[in-house]
């Protein structure tokens, strides 16, 4: 009989093929249909368009409202006006002083006070030196609202202006002045300024209260 001869099957006669030599895969190509490509160009446009929108409601605003400077502005009220309407409406003689040239207010109003109960008439004036005075005026003042309108200063010193002794209290940033009776009414004078102008601003106000 013939020899049977064993054949392994796991050894394959077709030649190796390098993967040096494989063709590399195509990258799938994405088509964009007509109508996709529609759409694209429409949210484009609306986007430039609110854009546009955007650009044209805001650059008016920023033009009619131009970053302030501090150094050109110069808010002037009339505090002999507004004092009068204080005189008329609460029977509160609001002081109203005259100052020489260089002067000017930048606010003046009513406060109605707060859960202390003091009532008052206040005013900011610029000196000419680019100092400034804060005035509060008012009738029932108290040792608390005092304490807290002057920062807790202590007493210097005192200034007699006219006929009238103001106390004088100083921080490391303001000086004030304190007149606990002019005419019946109590006076606080602070601010960064000189002690010149303290006394200039301190005579006015007596003036304007003078019967």
């Amino acid at each position: 009989m013939p020899e049977e001869k064993n054949v392994d099957s796991s050894v394959s006669t077709e030649p190796a093929v390098s993967v040096e030599n494989a063709a590399p895969e195509e990258e799938p190509k994405y088509v964009v249909t007509a109508s996709q490509a529609k759409r694209l160009s429409q949210s484009v446009k609306g986007i430039l368009i609110s854009l546009a929108l955007t650009v044209a409601v805001v650059v008016p605003v920023l033009l009619l409202n131009p970053p302030s400077n501090k150094n050109v502005y110069e808010n002037r009220v009339d505090v002999g006006q507004t004092a009068q309407q204080v005189v008329d409406d609460l029977n509160f003689k609001a002081a109203s002083p005259k100052l020489p040239d260089g002067w000017y207010a930048n606010f003046a109003r009513w406060n109605g006070g707060g859960t202390d109960g003091v009532s008052f008439w206040e005013v900011g004036y610029v000196t000419p030196t680019e100092g400034f005075i804060w005035m509060r005026q008012t009738k029932n003042a108290n040792p608390t609202w005092i304490s807290q309108v002057t920062k807790n200063a202590p007493v210097s010193g005192q200034r007699t202006v006219g006929s009238t002794v103001w106390e004088l209290r100083e921080t490391a940033d303001e000086t004030t002045y304190v007149a606990k009776d002019v005419n019946g009414y109590t006076f606080i004078l602070s601010g960064p300024a000189s002690l010149a102008d303290l006394d200039t601003f301190s005579a006015a106000v007596q003036d304007s209260l003078a019967p």
